[in-house]
């Protein structure tokens, strides 16, 4: 017979038991099969308290070690002469394994033959929310790796750095060694009872989806398979949906005003304990996975999300699902579909779903759209309007809802190449893969020559689509010099025009002094992208 114990325990302890060498990996565990995205997922979800899941420890006697892997170890391998008793990892591999890469800032290389290199993933502070993001190239201004911040020497690594970034540095580590990971400590005579309750946990090597600890063990409504049946229908990289989206939808569903762990813990209670709420679940859970699936496509062919990584949120999809979930499952009416294009644009740009406040915007939404869902009428108010100035700070590659917004935007646009004036295809450019296609109107290494800060350099105002070949002949010349060729083309002004770049006879593009031309192009194109966006979600977005 096996018993469980849940208990929990602070990265600071697992961090200690990675010294001590106590955890070990039996064979019936997979390879690392994560990448760097994931990862920064990870440590956003835990930044930001949400549940990572449980991991499964089987607690045995060193009788037990003919079941330790002997290859392919990416945690330090079991130190048999400094524990008496082992602590077999069942289930949780790939997290902590994130956890200790990170803290060493190794390479490695997953499943996939890839090789990821956790010493390259930093804290982000460009932008007014600490992001956590993989770079080839950094800047030691606003980006912290990983490994330093989580290192013991981290107050020495980080000397002479603002009191204002070293505050958010020490938050984020407060955040992440004392965020608490649930385990399950499993006993039981043999391997053969811990993989009997390995393989109602797993399916497929596939792990359930861990929203709240409660959903850990085998449950009445199986969940794992609903969720990879809904997953199995999405498109355009939806299928990559958070389980919290599923679990989050549920909950508002199901009436619950939370958002996170109290959410998902109240959740599982009813559906577990009660017979009212299993009778719920199994009623209403095919009409919401219709709705979540209603929600995605809504996104994909009105919002042109055609990448789920350009998704500005992706709690945006719960509350969209929640809207047709209210709205019996009907397509929206004009008003509503006016409705849901300026809350998706005025939510990304004002990053409505970032930092404090986006526990009380994602649940007003939530009551905002049951109500227009039930009723047919409402008109989205936007109470806070976004600062025109954002887009002169905000980095094009920060991963932050306004710039999702952004290449959104202009993958709107219909982008033209410059050689001939064809419409770039939307794949190449709707795309969160293809940095490559993203170019600065102003090059980089002309401005930083000028000594103009790399925040400004980086700006969405100094960025547009370009093929990368047109990108690597224009170099570090000057945009007069560059776009010489082009000027006397007839298709000239449709690309610029498609591009969002002002490029009249008055346009700051033409003025021989860099500097000043930098400055007045950046603000006389953030007018123009302001513009646009209003038109986009046909509202006043930004305050001047």
């Amino acid at each position: 017979m096996t018993f469980v114990s849940i208990k929990d325990c602070s990265v600071r302890t697992l961090f200690a038991w990675f010294d001590e060498r106590r955890l070990a990996i039996p064979e019936i565990q997979r390879e690392f099969v994560w990448n760097a995205q994931r990862a920064c997922a990870l440590l956003d979800s835990m930044m930001k308290g949400y549940p990572i899941g449980t991991a499964m420890i089987w607690t045995t006697g060193r009788e037990q070690s003919l079941h330790l892997r002997h290859s392919l170890h990416v945690l330090p391998p079991f130190d048999p002469s400094a524990n008496k008793e082992i602590y077999f990892l069942i289930d949780g591999q790939q997290r902590l394994s994130v956890l200790h890469l990170l803290r060493q800032g190794k390479m490695i290389q997953n499943s996939d033959r890839r090789d990821i290199d956790f010493g390259r993933i930093f804290l982000s502070l460009e932008s007014e929310v600490p992001e956590f993001v993989y770079l080839r190239k950094s800047d030691p201004g606003v980006h912290f790796a990983m490994r330093d911040v989580l290192s013991d020497r981290w107050r020495q690594l980080f000397r002479g750095v603002s009191k204002g970034k070293l505050k958010k540095i020490t938050d984020c580590r407060s955040r992440l060694l004392g965020y608490k990971v649930f385990i399950q400590f499993l006993k039981a005579r043999d391997l053969a009872d811990v993989r009997e309750t390995f393989i109602r946990i797993n399916t497929q090597g596939m792990k359930i989806s861990e929203a709240d600890r409660a959903f850990t063990a085998a449950s009445r409504v199986r969940p794992v398979h609903r969720f990879r049946l809904l997953c199995s229908h999405l498109t355009h990289g939806f299928a990559d949906i958070d389980k919290n989206i599923y679990w989050t939808t549920l909950a508002l569903a199901r009436g619950i005003r939370e958002v996170g762990q109290r959410a998902f813990s109240r959740i599982a209670r009813e559906i577990n304990d009660t017979e009212e709420g299993l009778e719920w679940f199994e009623r209403e859970e095919p009409r919401i996975a219709e709705c979540l699936r209603l929600a995605c496509d809504h996104l994909i062919h009105q919002m042109k999300v055609t990448d789920f990584k350009l998704l500005p949120y992706s709690q945006m999809i719960a509350i969209l699902a929640g809207f047709f979930y209210w709205n019996n499952r009907a397509q929206p009416s004009p008003l509503q579909r006016k409705a849901i294009r300026q809350w998706f644009w005025h939510t990304a740009v004002r990053n409505r779903y970032a930092g404090r406040g986006y526990q009380h915007h994602l649940l007003s939404d939530a009551a905002f759209f049951e109500r227009l869902g039930r009723t047919r009428k409402g008109r989205y108010a936007i109470t806070e309007q976004a600062s025109a100035d954002s887009l002169l700070h905000e980095p094009y590659l920060g991963g932050s809802a306004l710039s999702k917004a952004f290449r959104l935007l202009l993958a709107s646009k219909a982008p033209r190449y410059i050689d001939n004036g064809d419409v770039i295809p939307p794949g190449p450019v709707a795309s969160a893969r293809n940095a490559k296609e993203l170019h600065h109107i102003w090059p980089r290494d002309l401005l930083k020559r000028q000594g103009i800060r790399p925040e400004r350099v980086n700006a969405l105002c100094n960025i547009c689509y370009l093929a990368a070949q047109n990108n690597r002949a224009f170099g570090a010349q000057h945009p007069l010099r560059y776009l010489a060729d082009y000027w006397s083309r007839k298709h000239f002004a449709k690309v610029m025009n498609s591009h969002l770049i002002p490029y009249r006879n008055d346009s700051p593009l033409w003025d021989e002094n860099i500097k000043r031309g930098f400055k007045a192009f950046l603000e006389k194109r953030r007018d123009l992208i302001v513009a646009a966006f209003n038109q986009e979600a046909k509202a006043k977005l930004f305050e001047r």
